[in-house]
């Protein structure tokens, strides 16, 4: 090998320039870049390394993603499991508002027509110790009315008795087919 040969092939030193400033590296392009063999550790063609994965399931199904985005995803799926359950809460909420206040207006129903029962009640009690043949002998016109408003009250208690014994036996009729079946009296069968 001659002298201009093995200068040929011996590494040059990029020369100064005249200036005084250091030497500028010449841009290496994406190309080269890519080609250039990872350094040991790297993963090649900038990917991370292997372990810097995690399989996630999200929506049923696994992926494999950078464990930096692992703790996105999974606080995703975490909060919208929370805002799935809260709007379920809230709507089991609003269903039992709404129960409390049937029963309420129920109640408040139910309280007024036994205070009309007890109202009746006490005006029919007036006529438990009329004579009514004396009183007849004494005032036949008043007795007669006299017994045509104790016949009205007597009719009006029975009525209004039957009328809330059957809308008693409706509602429980209706609350026992809310009932579970695990509360209901087993069917002769």
């Amino acid at each position: 090998m001659s002298l201009g040969e093995m200068n040929a092939s011996a590494p040059t030193e990029p020369e100064a320039p005249a200036n005084g400033e250091a030497p500028q590296e010449e841009p290496v392009s994406l190309q080269e870049q890519v080609n250039e063999e990872p350094a040991e550790g790297d993963a090649p063609n900038g990917a991370q390394p292997e372990d810097d994965y995690d399989d996630v399931e999200y929506d049923g199904e696994y992926y494999r993603l950078p464990k930096k985005l692992k703790d996105a995803v999974l606080r995703q799926a975490d909060y919208t499991k929370k805002t799935q359950e809260v709007a379920e809460q809230r709507r089991a909420l609003e269903a039992r508002d709404r129960e409390l206040v049937q029963q309420a207006e129920a109640l408040r129903t139910d309280t007024q027509e036994r205070a009309r029962l007890v109202a009746l009640e006490d005006t029919i009690k007036e006529y438990a110790n009329v004579d009514w043949d004396k009183w007849e002998q004494q005032d036949p016109l008043a007795a007669q009315a006299g017994w045509r408003k104790f016949q009205q009250l007597r009719d009006a208690i029975r009525a209004f008795t039957q009328g809330w014994l059957r809308r008693m036996n409706s509602g429980l009729m209706r609350r026992s087919r809310v009932l579970p079946s695990a509360w209901r009296k087993p069917s002769a069968s």
